[in-house]
């Protein structure tokens, strides 16, 4: 499931940042760059690695209702 969202993430924030580009500048410049499509990857995959091991920090100690 994780994985479907990356690439469900990955897709609509290309998608965005190609028409971006294309309003502020006339042309996809995003669609043509790999460095920074590279980057949009790691960002959201490095955050929500941690947005996730946030979450559950608790989980990974213990149970969280008293017996």
């Amino acid at each position: 499931m994780t994985c479907v969202g990356t690439l469900l993430g990955t897709g609509i924030a290309a998608a965005s940042l190609t028409m971006l580009g294309k309003a502020a500048t006339g042309e996809p410049w995003f669609a043509y760059s790999l460095p920074q499509y590279t980057g949009l990857v790691l960002v959201c995959t490095v955050s929500g690695l941690a947005g996730g091991l946030a979450a559950t920090r608790r989980a990974w100690r213990g149970p969280l209702l008293p017996d």
